[in-house]
């Protein structure tokens, strides 16, 4: 199969784009929690952190050996060079606001995945349902750190807001490109299939990450018992 999510070029390259951004950023949010760690001294919030390093290298390593398979280490290893100024200052309030914002994100869009695609299964969807569920997991971690330290709700909501117009630019600026390298973009079946992501990602992604924003946001407002106890 030329196209590994529904044979279908869009939603392949989109998850792709996303695939791209994480063996990088997965690893500077480890750099973030393990330096605020040193913190904390609360030891069910420091257990935690440790399962969140676990979890995110262990999601950076699994999606490397994918992005090497499809082709994408290139983009990859540019996307580290952006990460490194993190992991380079790993103590600035506005990268843990990412982490915030970020894992938030994630957890919106592992909600969406996980609706669409319980029900399949292959090497790379189980890849990305196992990710999915693991940022479910973990979903709360960055937001109770945050609040933890004391930081205020007035900054991560200025960072969120420029971290989910960066994240959404950068994968679907990819995706865009690869269909029109592809020869693909124009094509009848491309263009149906855009329209049909860019609405699921307004209603089911965007709007639930538009709750970071309200002054009771908590990532724990959700209950996602549904997608935890489901298996691959």
């Amino acid at each position: 199969m030329k196209y590994w999510c529904e044979n279908d070029p869009v939603r392949t390259h989109f998850y792709d784009g996303w695939s791209v951004l994480f063996p990088a950023w997965e690893r500077a949010f480890v750099c973030v929690a393990e330096h605020h760690k040193q913190s904390i001294t609360d030891p069910v919030l420091l257990e935690r952190i440790d399962q969140f390093c676990k979890q995110e290298l262990a999601h950076a390593r699994a999606h490397q050996a994918h992005n090497k398979v499809y082709g994408l280490a290139e983009l990859e290893a540019r996307e580290l060079k952006k990460a490194r100024l993190v992991m380079r200052r790993p103590n600035h309030q506005m990268w843990l606001a990412t982490m915030v914002s970020i894992e938030h994100m994630a957890a919106c869009g592992a909600r969406t995945f996980l609706r669409r695609y319980e029900g399949k299964s292959s090497k790379e969807l189980n890849l990305f349902k196992w990710h999915c569920r693991e940022e479910l997991e973990h979903k709360s971690l960055a937001m109770d750190l945050w609040l933890h330290l004391g930081y205020s709700r007035q900054q991560l909501k200025r960072v969120a807001a420029l971290n989910m117009f960066y994240v959404l630019r950068s994968v679907l600026k990819y995706t865009v490109d690869q269909c029109r390298k592809g020869g693909v973009l124009w094509k009848w079946s491309s263009i149906k299939s855009m329209s049909g992501l860019l609405a699921e990602l307004v209603f089911k992604s965007w709007f639930p990450y538009t709750e970071i924003f309200r002054d009771n946001f908590h990532p724990d407002n959700h209950n996602d018992q549904v997608f935890l106890g489901a298996g691959t």
